[in-house]
């Protein structure tokens, strides 16, 4: 008669702790004639992370995270963005609100920004789910772009514009 060790224990019955994502448990079985043979299992938990790793466009934005909500900054003239959505957990997947069925867990979408607003969900691997929003803000470019003092351009160094300016009594 054979006998199986589970990390060095032969009851019937074993309890293995699974501390991590993705743990491995040694069987040992034993013959009669005393030789051994060792296997591996290896258990990997589902994941339950329905987080977003980032949100990227082929248009120049800054975007911002705050809790469940994401704000996507963009140019005044932008009327639509290639987004590109992608979650922390390669298994997770994501659809966003006019949707049916989740994909894959890197998504790119051309989406029309007239709506301020846009929904998206991420499913984990487990099946758990999470909301998100992304919010749209137009960003009109405030920058100077030159500066002239009696039709001579001003020298622009460290951040600032420099000019000497002669005043007559």
């Amino acid at each position: 008669k054979s006998t199986v060790s589970v990390e060095g224990n032969t009851e019937t019955v074993v309890k293995v702790e699974l501390p991590e994502d993705k743990n491995k448990v040694t069987i040992e079985v034993i013959a009669e004639d005393e030789t051994t043979k060792e296997y591996t299992l290896v258990i990997e938990k589902e994941s339950n992370d329905t987080t977003v790793k980032s949100i990227t466009s082929t248009e120049q934005i800054e975007v911002e995270k705050n809790e469940e909500n994401y704000v996507v900054y963009c140019d005044e003239d932008i009327t639509n963005l290639n987004l590109t959505i992608e979650t922390n957990h390669e298994q997770a997947s994501v659809k966003l609100a006019d949707e049916e069925d989740y994909e894959g867990n890197i998504i790119t979408r051309n989406i029309d920004i007239s709506e301020d607003m846009l929904a998206m969900n991420v499913k984990a691997e487990s099946g758990n789910e999470n909301s998100y929003t992304i919010s749209f803000v137009k960003v009109a470019d405030l920058t100077i772009k030159e500066v002239q003092v009696n039709s001579t351009q001003v020298p622009y160094e460290d951040d600032k514009y420099y000019s000497v300016i002669n005043v007559m009594n």
